[in-house]
């Protein structure tokens, strides 16, 4: 079963009430006491947000989900959904709900609902707020034209991204290389639309193909020295700095060489083996990526390390060609006339001009 996630921002929904007291006579005795009840709400509100998603052409949707941490406010939740169905399922302290898609990508609006219990204590206005974090679509499927990419490793499932970072994984040995001084990230998606596709049309849905998602990642690389001589980089981390985050990451930077040093020969090494790749921005894991391209530049800017641009794209396993189960014919072909036409009269000729010279050289005659 393969598996694709789309994330969006967090958020918070906040519902409201406010009550109202009644005085109520015990009996028929002067005497009572106060009975509080709603004035207003508590009011049920919302958070739409909207979710870009694709699955290799033919594929089977198997489940659609909306996951997320949720952390209700004050009196708890009366009402909590997502299009209208519940978060009932809980994977740790995440909590899901189903919703429905079909066909192999376009874009899933969400409407996010929360309405507090409240509670009933005096005739102040009071607020809840549930707040939604680390919120995401997961969608499983089964084949299409694609393959089956790659699932998000569970070890990476832990892996805190911050931004401008970008952390490689490589499923072959189980390294993880962490780059941290990430500029730009660019996300590039797209389609192919024909108005009627000729070729490959089962890869088709509404004469639109998905194309091999890139991701393009501009990076700087900085050996600064101090006044002592030991190496620092671009973010002021030390030596020591450095071998302590090495032994938990297994970043690039090392004290073996300069880190922009160690980082070039890392993805020479990974582009000549042409590997597929996890590659975990702050916004999307990419799977099943291969080093396109690294471009470095060293110049008078950047004379201790280099700035470059690296290009990942997503690669798929190539569809199966179809078998030809068609027996060959037993028909024997007829060969051309040699009657007609001038080329066949200049075989002809050339044909009879040999035997007469064979038969003149071996002493044979005409039609004997």
């Amino acid at each position: 079963m393969a598996t694709t996630k789309v994330t969006t921002d967090n958020f918070n929904i906040s519902s409201s009430w406010r009550c109202k007291k009644t005085f109520k006579y015990h009996g028929t005795q002067n005497y009572g006491y106060y009975v509080y009840s709603f004035a207003a709400g508590p009011s049920c509100n919302t958070a739409t947000k909207t979710f870009r998603w694709s699955v290799p052409s033919g594929a089977k949707i198997k489940k659609a989900q909306i996951w997320a941490n949720i952390s209700t406010g004050w009196t708890g939740a009366s009402v909590l959904t997502a299009n209208d169905n519940p978060f009932n399922q809980s994977n740790g302290s995440a909590k899901g709900a189903n919703v429905s898609i079909s066909g192999s990508g376009g874009t899933l609006t969400v409407v996010f609902k929360f309405k507090a219990n409240g509670n009933k204590a005096d005739t102040n206005t009071h607020y809840s707020t549930t707040q939604f974090t680390n919120v995401y679509l997961l969608i499983e499927y089964e084949g299409g034209s694609g393959g089956d990419p790659q699932p998000t490793p569970p070890k990476l499932k832990g892996l805190e991204v911050p931004p401008q970072s970008v952390a490689i994984y490589d499923p072959s040995d189980g390294k993880i290389y962490m780059f941290d001084g990430v500029v730009k990230i660019q996300h590039a998606l797209s389609m192919k639309i024909e108005e009627e596709p000729e070729k490959h049309k089962e890869q088709y849905t509404n004469n639109a193909r998905n194309e091999p998602d890139k991701l393009t990642l501009d990076i700087v690389m900085s050996d600064v020295y101090d006044g002592s001589g030991a190496i620092v980089n671009a973010r002021g981390f030390t030596d020591a700095e450095r071998t302590a985050h090495d032994a938990t990451k297994k970043s690039l930077m090392t004290i073996d060489a300069p880190r922009s040093e160690n980082a070039f020969y890392v993805l020479h090494d990974l582009k000549e083996a042409r590997k597929k790749l996890c590659v975990i921005t702050p916004q999307f894991v990419h799977t099943d990526m291969i080093l396109a391209s690294v471009t470095v530049n060293q110049d008078e800017e950047h004379t201790h390390g280099w700035e470059g641009q690296i290009v990942f794209q997503h690669t798929y396993k190539a569809p199966e060609p179809k078998k030809n189960n068609s027996k060959p014919s037993k028909t024997t072909p007829t060969p051309p006339s040699q009657s007609t036409g001038i080329l066949s009269n200049l075989v002809n000729g050339v044909t009879n001009f040999a035997s007469n010279l064979w038969n003149t050289l071996t002493g044979k005659k005409s039609g004997g």
